[in-house]
């Protein structure tokens, strides 16, 4: 492939990605659809052909796309086939318009049966730091109470949750399960475990937006960083179900949520 034709397959991945998505979820969403008597997921041959025309790329380089960005969903064995936890959700607005990660969290301790507070947590728990000095593993990037500010990744939320559960005296246990599979978490949802998880604002499209060094390493942000409480799933809809610190309980996409978790770098946290 010329230099130009890869720069050509570049300008047209987003393009094609979404229709990916849709290609990969099709087998699982034709049920749901079909039933509300809405028209059919394209096949695969349709997607090609419409990338084909949209894009001006041989057949050859769309193949080589959607090959390269074919989300696979597995089948989870031993586990239901949707799952719902009801849980009571907290907004993060208007108090911390920053602070989706300590909002998520603090829905996820009440739900193992502790009394936090999002506004507690954010100020006397959670560590911060400012872009510049620290990175997204070591503390919190601004403040929540500040819009603009940026955020943090599993492992503050991992080290503020310990830091409360011990001073309340509670046996709960944290669980980094940063890395996992997104559709292994479903176990757990199963069990009637909700997961803090990493994703991006209405699931949209994230791209570094700032860079700075700490300790001769090289931070990247990547703007719409967003987190939420993964608190269900349903195979047969090819959806999952989140607690949304932004705007309560929501239905997304599953291929692409897994998308998202993937580009956020698998991270997840959980509590039991």
């Amino acid at each position: 492939m010329s230099v130009s034709k890869e720069l050509k397959v570049f300008m047209k991945t987003l393009l094609i990605s979404l229709f990916v998505i849709a290609a990969s979820v099709a087998g699982l969403y034709f049920y749901g659809v079909y039933q509300k008597n809405k028209p059919l997921p394209p096949t695969r041959e349709e997607i090609m052909a419409q990338i084909i025309v949209e894009s001006t790329l041989s057949e050859q380089e769309a193949q080589e796309i959607i090959d390269a960005n074919l989300v696979h969903i597995a089948i989870e064995p031993g586990i239901p086939q949707n799952h719902v936890i009801t849980m009571e959700t907290i907004l993060q607005n208007p108090e911390l318009p920053a602070g989706c990660e300590v909002t998520s969290l603090t829905m996820l301790l009440n739900y193992m049966g502790l009394s936090a507070d999002k506004c507690d947590l954010s100020d006397n728990y959670l560590p911060k730091g400012e872009a510049g000095t620290v990175d997204m593993n070591t503390a919190f990037i601004g403040d929540p109470r500040q819009a603009g500010s940026y955020g943090c990744f599993a492992p503050v939320i991992a080290d503020t949750a310990a830091s409360y559960i011990a001073d309340n005296r509670s046996s709960l246990k944290v669980h980094n399960l940063t890395g996992s599979n997104f559709t292994s978490l479903f176990h757990l949802i199963a069990d009637n475990k909700p997961v803090v998880v990493w994703t991006t604002v209405n699931l949209l499209p994230t791209s570094v937006t700032k860079t700075w060094e700490v300790n001769e390493n090289t931070v990247f942000w990547q703007s719409q960083e967003h987190c939420v409480v993964l608190c269900g799933y349903d195979y047969e809809k090819s959806t999952v179900t989140v607690a949304d610190p932004l705007s309560g309980i929501k239905e997304y996409d599953m291929g692409l949520f897994i998308t998202r978790y993937n580009e956020l770098f698998k991270q997840a946290v959980c509590i039991y």
